[in-house]
């Protein structure tokens, strides 16, 4: 990994859990985000990590630890949980050998953790940008509770100078829910226990009105409100991408979007990255399929009743 930014002269701390209570998808994306570092007590201690500007960075980084502390015990646990897996986070050197052979070596890369040499790593295992879905698992994977971690983090400096310190990202239009937002924090995240915003446009008048993981969505088009339910569940779920795959045909790896796609699902739609992967979602359907392709997402991805409401409608 790139070299860990300087810890700060001030910090504030902020439990694990309760840090997920406020976590908004939005907020960790590339060079929006604060310096955080992640801090455990206990058995847990020995998995902290130093400050980094990125959540991509601060997993791998914990990760690293814990195969530097259990070794090949947290590989045969890996590997036994993911049996039978297209693509399992840990395969051996022969393994990796055989995947160059056939064109598919990108996926994997040789760990240089000691004792481990004999071993490849999925690249993405412990990469992905949502610290729900990699770090909390890690860590219970562990037998360890989340209770027992904290992120501690550079707050913000708004109340000095009036404004952020790091200029935020241009502001790039975001179709699928109608509104603008600055590529992350639209300002620097409140990590006290509420729930990080975005800047909303007012809402639009027909379309469709609907609810996902709490946050409210007004007059988007058919095309929009499948796209925005698809890519959001996407970003949580990329453990279930495989299966995700096999099941939803409004999916495809590496499609070309296009007027003449085929099939023709795809005539219409959007290319986004999920766990390093390009994914195409096809938007080319009716009103019935759409629901139906969002009630399955729901299921596959064992999401409880409510996560996504659609007025007139529960998915």
């Amino acid at each position: 990994p790139p070299p860990t930014p300087p810890g700060p002269s001030e910090t504030g701390t902020i439990s694990l859990p309760d840090f997920l209570k406020a976590y908004n998808i939005k907020t960790f994306l590339k060079g929006t985000y604060q310096k955080f570092r992640l801090v455990g007590r206990g058995e847990g201690a020995k998995y902290n990590t130093e400050y980094f500007d990125s959540a991509k960075e601060l997993t791998w980084s914990f990760v690293r630890k814990v195969l530097e502390d259990r070794g090949q015990d947290y590989i045969s646990l890996v590997v036994e949980k993911n049996a039978g897996k297209k693509n399992p986070p840990f395969i051996t050197a022969e393994e990796y050998q055989l995947r160059i052979k056939q064109g598919d070596s990108m996926k994997y890369r040789r760990l240089d953790v000691p004792g481990l040499e004999n071993w490849a790593m999925y690249k993405n295992y412990g990469q992905y940008s949502w610290i729900n879905d990699v770090l909390c698992k890690r860590i219970l994977d562990l037998g360890l509770s989340l209770e027992d971690f904290s992120l501690e983090y550079v707050p913000s400096r708004e109340a000095d100078t009036g404004k952020d310190k790091t200029p935020p990202s241009p502001p790039q239009k975001d179709s699928s829910k109608g509104k603008v937002t600055t590529g992350g924090i639209v300002k620097p995240i409140r990590l006290d226990g509420k729930t990080g915003k975005q800047n909303k446009q007012p809402p639009k008048t027909g379309g469709y009105s609907f609810s996902l993981y709490g946050e409210r969505y007004e007059g988007l088009i058919l095309k929009n409100m499948m796209l925005t339910v698809f890519k959001t569940t996407l970003q949580r779920h990329p453990d279930q991408l495989d299966l995700l795959l096999d099941s939803l045909p409004c999916l495809r790896e590496g499609m070309t979007i296009s007027s003449n796609a085929q099939p023709t699902t795809f005539r219409a739609g959007e290319n986004i990255e999920v766990a390093g992967r390009s994914i195409s979602i096809g938007t080319s359907l009716n009103q019935a399929a759409v629901r139906q392709h969002m009630k399955k997402l729901m299921q596959l991805c064992n999401e409880p009743e409510g996560t996504l409401v659609i007025d007139g409608d529960d998915c």
